[in-house]
């Protein structure tokens, strides 16, 4: 694992080893749009991902079950095929967090994803994570990586 500073080093997180930050241009093949996320890491050949989004939306952390809530259905209007997960309270760290999971792509490429929200600051963090479907050890890093985010306020670890 690799520890990672975000946001004025207010957000500790532990990556896989194989996770690093994308560039401009690598992120550009995957996220093809204007509004990338903000942050993106990913292991080679962007078979697993972690974005990160840190919204100027105001978001209480006993919100964070309804913003999830809106997300999930936004997604199911995307992909109304794929299995979508209930929206649930997840750990992330010291802060309350709430997501869910559903799957996407090919008959030969599926993809498993987690979408969560988390009150930061004040303010709505928006992350998700991908890996295939199969790939569960992919699946329990994203557990221990939420499980071990540290948010810390005056960044002084």
């Amino acid at each position: 694992m690799q520890t990672v500073f975000l946001f004025d080093e207010k957000l500790s997180i532990n990556l896989p080893e194989d996770f690093i930050q994308t560039t401009d241009a690598d992120a550009s093949e995957v996220f093809p749009f204007y509004n990338k996320p903000q942050v993106i890491f990913a292991s080679k050949g962007f078979s697993n991902f972690l974005t990160l989004s840190l919204l100027e939306k105001s978001l209480d952390a006993e919100e964070t079950q309804n913003a999830a809530r809106g997300v999930r259905k936004l997604v199911w209007s995307m992909y109304p095929s794929s299995i979508i997960t209930e929206e649930s309270t997840m750990q992330f760290g010291n802060m309350k967090c709430s997501g869910f999971s559903f799957r996407t792509g090919t008959e030969d490429a599926q993809k498993f994803n987690t979408m969560f929200v988390v009150s930061f600051e004040g303010k709505l963090l928006f992350g998700t994570f991908g890996c295939g479907l199969e790939d569960d050890k992919a699946k329990n890093s994203l557990i221990k990586l939420l499980e071990d985010a540290k948010y810390r306020r005056d960044a002084g670890w």
